[in-house]
Order: C-alpha cells, then structure tokens, then sequence
C-alpha cells in the first residue's frame, strides 16, 4: 500500500501485476490458501482476488476496522474471520453454509429428529 491509496500486486522477481487505486483501508490481511487479500476501513471489509485485484465481495461493518485475522484451516473446525474495531469490539465471520451445516448437523443428532 503506497501513500497515494494505490495498493499493487508485484512478482518476488519485481514485476507489476496489478493495482488498484483510491484504496483507504486500516489493515490488511491474506487468507491461509492465498487466494484473497482482504482489506478492512471505514466501515466495510472487502475482499480481492490476488491474481488480477478484482473486488469479489464486500461485507458492511458497524464501525473503523482496525484489525483482520484470518483462523487456519482445520478439518475439524469451520475457518473464522475476526475483525476487531476501533472502538474495541469485535466480529467472527464465517461462511454461512458452514453455519447451516453446523446447524443440520446438531438437530440431526437430537433423538427426537426425525429426517
């Protein structure tokens, strides 16, 4: 991220791959498969392809993002998005259809379920 609000893309080798520009965000972080980079600021949390910078999604927060982390895959736990704010509070985000298979998964155990 350059002064100007430019972020960019480059190679271990040097070369450019890509910018963006008029980017005002507080924090960045990538997430474990390398794949995205997401970026927090005023108010949202947006989400890039690394390869090329294409905006894929952008989620609505309630305050100045001040930190992102990204939990580490693991096969036995859904993978989280912390986002701390400003303010000192904090968000976990996860994939919906992670929380709806959660979801299935628990009632499918109770005794009195019937599929």
């Amino acid at each position: 991220m350059l002064d100007d609000s430019t972020m960019s893309c480059w190679t271990v080798n040097g070369v450019k791959i890509c910018s963006i520009r008029d980017v005002e965000i507080n924090c960045m972080e990538l997430t474990t498969d390398g794949k995205y980079v997401i970026g927090g600021g005023q108010g949202f949390v947006k989400f890039w392809r690394m390869s090329d910078f294409v905006p894929c999604r952008e989620l609505e927060v309630p305050g100045d993002v001040s930190c992102l982390y990204c939990t580490p895959p693991d096969n036995s736990v859904d993978q989280y998005m912390l986002v701390g704010f400003e303010s000192g509070g904090m968000s976990i985000v996860t994939d919906p259809k992670h929380r709806l298979h959660c979801l299935d998964d628990a009632l499918k155990s109770l005794p009195w379920f019937d599929n």
